[in-house]
């Protein structure tokens, strides 16, 4: 069914429409192209406008034909030209469908020509500036003649252009008229006499020049003349202050923001003669009235310091928040209101600026100006909406003015919170006795006490000023005038007071003790208000609670900081501020008192603690005592179960921070006092495991289980160094290994005692679990104590591992923990090597090679037997060439002779290739069984292998001794090839062991068990990434300046870029099996940049290999291809689609090493290279419909331009060949936009528009 006629087109009448539709729609397409043939004629203006008809059109679609109604197309005349085409009303009752295809549409997108407008008239006009400022050799004469004859020129071929229907690129030439003519006005600049200020030309010029283009704007319809009259008539005023001095310009600026405003009322009425719309006017004009009164606002600060001049700042500051005010009609009602009240309520702020104070008094403006913005805020609260006027925005700005009048009030917030903390900390020294005279004595003097005063009572005034705001807010409210209820201000009136307040409290004419007193009461009053039931506060909005309940907070916090300054106050309004923060707790929710119960019980443990120091207890004594007594308390609250579960919690986190202080103490200092206190610590984690209470969860029983162990042993060192004269390491650290082994068998009797007191088993079980991590962390501290004193020594380490690994052992044989004989065995195994290092033996293969192949020999005849023992097998082959690999890249072959680690690396991975060649030959169970090993044994190769890669960074490095060859790099592509051979030829069988059934890989069930063991191994094209790995690390290393090591490298780009494009073109048929093309290309990169790093050859040599070839692997996948896999960063450039994709990176990589060396380097023959490589992107992208060449292209000259404008600034190039290369260029894109753009105009078809380009 047609949409726009209700035709019905499911019948064979339907069928014979759609037919002719065709042939028609062809028919029409020939005729296109045979018009586009014909030669061009001038236009000729009839005399009268002849209107066409035009036959009926078909336009067909994909989903039917679509009728297209007959339409009068009336031709341009005159000035007519310059609109788009009009189309004449369709006739009444005749639906009307959607253009031709072929039909230009008057609403398009920017075209390719329009661009090119754009750009041609961009670097036509660089060039004039060129031509105007950086050449000297022209005279002053010659140049303006110049100036003005191609002023002329581009002035009358714009309007020429425009009466011939050339639009866009009118409207380009037609701007760069206009940057002449500005030229021309900076001429006239030069001439003017002496004692005549230039700006007084320029402003006489401008204003000139701008009405003149005005008038013949409106007349000729020319926007971008328009535009630019309306420009320099607000800039007139401010070039006319320029001659002036600092008042004369700020109301040059002031009378530039009333022009821009009157311009902007006034010029909807010319939107008519504009198509209706002048919006981009508009726009210009409000970004230069703010950009006046922005650059206004900057001047004001510093046109200050005399009544007169503070009046001056004044009626400016008014000025502008009148035309703020007006502003309201162009629109941004809410934007213009808050101006307006920003600046008006700042001019009234900065009255009191204008009076006459002697330099004592002048704190006192702390007061006087947040007092006056008050004013502000007040007068402004009774300002109705009117007109366009919004008044709460008005109001809003004029809030916004007077808190930041107050911020000093802020601001010495911040310094009573330093003058506490300094109170605070000099007293912790010694405690009683502390003054402000050690550093900060300015903070504590009368002049201090005089500025805080004063900014408090500017606080003062600013939270009544804000209190009367929202009152009135409130009535406008209830009145229907408002949308703000006033809660919201009345909040920060509350916050403003508050801040207040707390400042009041640090006030330093106050004694010590009244401010901590006061501190008290204003926290408990501001509590009480929220507490009890009685008070207004108590059932109010969350946003006026909130000052209170955070005044309450800060207060109780300044008062506890103040009370330390004072000896004899401290631990007794201490126990006052306890208390008061029990109270504060509840103007908060229940879940949060908790918080509070733990901050004053730590404060109240730290009141406990200053007692005992202050009764000349030591201090480990103390804490230990501390601690000792948190533990007691967190026990009665573990056994005592009427406290609720989160006070109990709170106990518990407290406890656990003395605990955790006494155990980093023990490496300092250990004693009796750290023993006592960690045994209770132990006695309460013990409880914790055992007991059944609410809130005991399984969280807090593992973690006391993970606590036993490690609490016991640092009973057991402190318990030794406080019986033992010398280091008990000896004697403590084995029984600790004793405990450890002990501990991690009965972790079965544990969990039986646990079910037994009717604990869940799964708490039992996770309890369990903790108990041996703990054990087993204590373990390893245990070693690495052993490894890392030097009074213990290696004998004591080797007792400590063969007692763990009994144990390990005996956890496997009772506690049925299957990692015990691994544990044991890696114990067992470093207690052998701490016997090797005490007899001195200092390589290690002979030591880790015999046991690595029996390992291997037990796991191989399992495999073959029972198909079990892959992770013995694994740890065999692991242990085989691991530790050589790192001794290799850390020590190297320790031999001058040969690097003897190297070959026999290499040899091993040889043999490995051939063992698990021989591991797929053969049938029958046995085999079968073992052919399952052959992927980890061609890893284990490709890891062997890495060692040639190492050897030759060492080589290159100078970290091993190259004398085979003269360079260096000789050697280390030798053996980075071979490394590189043997990586390929692991991962070719690699991929075969892993490949499908039926393909000479595996059977089915081999494969799965294989690919269960090394699930790693799951992408078989990274297989071959270690080979192209050990094939450039080496050379990349092995950089010289030598002519053999350059091309050298440059080669082994060139080997692995072609690589990456090939495997590209073959990854577009077939899947893919090397390394994804950003993997290899990157190694290629690092190559290149490594050869060109001696900077012997130029950028070139080698950015264009490594752009050009990222480039072409985008041009093979332009086309369709066989493969269309999802896209991502490692199938790139196959699966992906469109140009930015496939084309941008090697455009980018081609080009901008050029465009950067020409700043660096600016050798001829590089710019011209880029200029013409940027025309041929140009061209291909318009002729293809390929957006990112074209686009890159575009963006490319100019960059190009300016990186050699910048050298010809230098001196590097002249600056006649510049500017005559851009006039040039610029001036062939404006023929060949205006060429384009004048067929298109003339219906001889339409241009490519950006949007096609793919």
């Amino acid at each position: 069914m047609c949409p726009n006629c209700r035709a019905d087109l499911r019948g064979p009448e339907a069928v014979a429409v759609f037919e002719a539709s065709q042939r028609a729609a062809s028919a029409l397409l020939d005729r296109e192209r045979l018009v586009q043939a014909l030669p061009t004629a001038p236009a000729v203006a009839p005399a009268a406008p002849a209107a066409s008809v035009a036959a009926p059109a078909l336009a067909a679609s994909a989903a039917g034909a679509q009728w297209v109604a007959p339409t009068a197309v009336v031709a341009p005349a005159g000035a007519a030209a310059a609109t788009a085409a009009p189309v004449a009303a369709p006739q009444s009752g005749v639906p009307v469908g959607p253009p031709a295809a072929s039909a230009p549409r008057a609403s398009s997108q920017a075209s390719v020509q329009s661009v090119l407008a754009v750009a041609g008239a961009a670097l036509f006009a660089v060039a004039a500036i060129v031509f105007s400022f950086l050449n000297p050799e022209i005279t002053l004469l010659v140049r303006t003649l110049v100036l003005v004859g191609v002023t002329i020129v581009f002035l009358v071929g714009a309007w020429l252009l425009r009466t011939r229907g050339v639009l866009f690129s009118a409207e380009a030439i037609g701007a760069l008229g206009m940057v002449f003519l500005a030229l021309d006005v900076q001429t006239l600049v030069q001439v003017a006499p002496e004692g005549v200020s230039g700006w007084v030309f320029a402003a006489l010029g401008t204003f000139v020049a701008s009405a003149l283009m005005l008038v013949v704007s409106l007349l000729t319809r020319m926007r971008t003349w328009f535009w630019s009259a309306l420009v320099g008539l607000v800039l007139t005023p401010a070039f006319l202050g320029y001659a002036g001095a600092e008042f004369a310009v700020a109301w040059g600026y002031v009378a530039a923001a009333a022009v821009a405003l009157a311009a902007n009322l006034l010029a909807p009425r010319a939107a008519a003669r504009f198509g209706g719309s002048i919006r981009a006017e508009r726009v210009t004009l409000t970004v230069l009235q703010l950009l006046a009164t922005f650059l206004v606002l900057v001047q004001v600060p510093f046109l200050g310091n005399t009544p007169e001049r503070e009046l001056g700042r004044v009626l400016l500051l008014l000025a502008l928040g009148a035309c703020a005010i007006v502003a309201v009609g162009t629109g941004a009602k809410r934007f213009w209101s808050a101006a307006g009240g920003v600046l008006c309520a700042s001019a009234v702020a900065i009255t009191p600026l204008m009076l006459t104070l002697s330099a004592a008094d002048t704190v006192w403006q702390l007061t006087l100006i947040p007092l006056a913005a008050a004013v502000a805020v007040v007068i402004a609260s009774f300002v109705p909406s009117i007109g366009g006027l919004q008044a709460q925005s008005l109001r809003a700005g004029a809030l916004g003015v007077l808190l930041l009048s107050a911020s000093a009030g802020f601001t010495m917030m911040f310094v009573a919170l330093l003058r506490v903390a300094v109170r605070f900390m000099t007293s912790l020294p010694e405690p009683g006795r502390a003054s402000a005279s050690y550093a900060f004595d300015e903070m504590f003097t009368a002049t201090a006490s005089t500025f805080a005063l004063a900014a408090l009572l500017g606080l003062v005034a600013a939270a009544i000023g804000i209190g009367v705001l929202a009152w009135r807010a409130r009535v406008d409210h209830r009145r229907g005038a408002g949308t703000w209820t006033g809660t919201g201000l009345a909040a920060v009136a509350l916050w403003v007071a508050g801040v207040a307040v707390l400042q009041f409290i640090a006030w330093p004419s106050l004694l010590t003790v009244t401010q901590v007193a006061i501190g008290i009461g204003v926290s408990v009053l501001a509590a009480l208000v929220l507490v009890v039931p009685a008070s207004p506060f108590a059932r109010a909005a969350l946003a006026v609670r909130a000052p209170f309940i955070v005044a309450a907070h800060a207060a109780l916090l300044e008062a506890a900081l103040l009370s330390w300054a004072d000896a004899a106050i401290t631990v007794p309004l201490g126990a006052v501020i306890v208390v008061a923060l029990l109270l504060v707790a509840r103007t908060v929710p229940v879940p949060f008192r908790a918080v509070h119960l733990a901050i004053a019980y730590a404060y109240a443990l730290v009141l406990l603690a200053t007692a005992l120091g202050r009764a000349g207890v030591e201090t480990v004594a103390v804490l230990c005592l501390t601690t000792t007594t948190a533990a007691l308390v967190a026990l009665a609250a573990t056994l005592v179960r009427r406290i609720d579960a989160r006070s109990w919690y709170a106990i518990l986190v407290v406890t656990l921070v003395p605990f955790l202080v006494g155990i980093a103490t023990v490496l300092v200092e250990r004693s009796i006092w750290t023993a006592l206190s960690t045994a209770v610590i132990a006695a309460l984690a013990v409880a914790l495991v055992f007991t059944r209470r609410p809130g005991l969860n399984r969280f807090v029983r593992s973690a006391a289980a993970a606590m036993i162990v490690p609490a016991l042993s640092v009973v057991v060192i402190c318990l030794g160094a406080a019986t033992i004269d010398s280091s008990g390491s000896p004697v403590t650290l084995p029984i600790i290994a004793a405990l450890v082994a002990v501990a991690l068998p009965v972790t079965v009797l544990l969990e039986r005692t646990m079910l037994r007191s009717e604990i869940p088993a799964a708490d039992a079980a996770s309890a369990r679990l903790w108990f041996e991590v703990g054990a087993l962390v204590s373990a390893a501290v245990t070693v690495l104590l052993a490894l890392v004193r030097d009074a213990a020594g290696l004998g004591t380490a080797a007792v400590v591992l063969v007692v763990l690994g009994l144990g390990a052992a005996a956890a496997r044989v009772v506690a049925g923990r299957r990692y015990g004989w691994w544990l044991a065995a890696a114990s067992w195994t470093g207690a052998l090597w701490c016997v090797w290092a005490i007899q001195g033996v200092a390589i290690i293969e002979p030591y880790t090679l015999p046991p690595a192949l029996a390992t291997v020999t037990v796991a191989s005849v399992l495999l073959a037997r029972r198909g079990r023992g892959m992770e013995l097998l694994a740890s065999g082959l692991a242990v085989a060439v691991l530790p050589s690999i790192i001794a290799l890249a850390a020590l190297g072959s320790e031999s001058a002779v040969a690097p003897w680690r190297t070959l026999g690396l290499l040899a091993g991975a040889a043999l490995l290739l051939g063992g698990g060649a021989v591991l797929g030959v053969g049938t029958g169970e046995r085999r079968r069984r073992l052919r399952t090993a052959r992927p980890l044994v061609f890893t284990t190769a490709i890891v062997a292998a890495s060692a040639g890669a190492i050897q030759g960074v060492r080589w290159a490095l100078g970290a091993d001794t190259a004398a085979w060859t003269v360079p260096v790099m000789g050697q280390v592509l030798a053996v980075a090839v071979l490394a590189a051979v043997l990586a390929g030829l692991g991962a070719l069988g690699l991929k075969a062991s892993l490949g499908p059934v039926g393909s000479g890989g595996v059977d089915g069930a081999s494969r799965d068990a294989a690919q269960a063991a090394v699930p790693v191994l799951a992408a078989s094209r990274w297989f071959g990434a270690p080979a192209f790995v050990y094939l450039a690390i080496g050379p990349i290393f092995a950089t010289q300046r030598d002519w053999y090591t350059i091309w050298t490298l440059w080669a082994l780009m060139a080997v692995l870029l072609v690589t990456a494009v090939v495997a590209v073109a073959r990854d577009r048929r077939q899947e893919p099996v090397l390394p994804p093309f950003w993997f290899v290309y990157a190694l290629a990169w690092a190559a290149g940049v490594s050869g060109w790093s001696q900077r012997d050859l130029r950028v070139e040599v080698f950015s264009l290999p490594l752009g050009v070839a990222v480039l072409v692997a985008g041009i093979l996948c332009l086309r369709p291809t066989e493969r269309t896999p999802k896209p991502t960063l490692d199938s790139w450039p196959v699966g992906f689609r469109g140009s930015w994709r496939l084309l941008a990176p090697g455009i980018i990589l081609t080009l901008l090493p050029s465009v950067l060396a020409t700043a660096t380097d600016p050798q001829l023959y590089r710019p011209i290279m880029v200029i013409a490589f940027a025309l041929v992107l140009i061209l291909v992208g318009s002729a293809r419909k390929l957006a990112a060449p074209f686009l890159l292209g575009l963006l490319v000259l100019p960059i190009e331009n300016i990186v050699v404008f910048v050298a010809q600034i230098d001196r590097t190039v002249g600056a006649m060949p510049w500017w005559i290369t851009l006039a040039t260029a610029g001036a062939v894109l404006l023929a060949i936009a205006v060429g384009a753009e004048r067929k298109t105009t003339q219906g001889r078809g339409v241009a490519a528009r950006l949007r096609e380009l793919e």
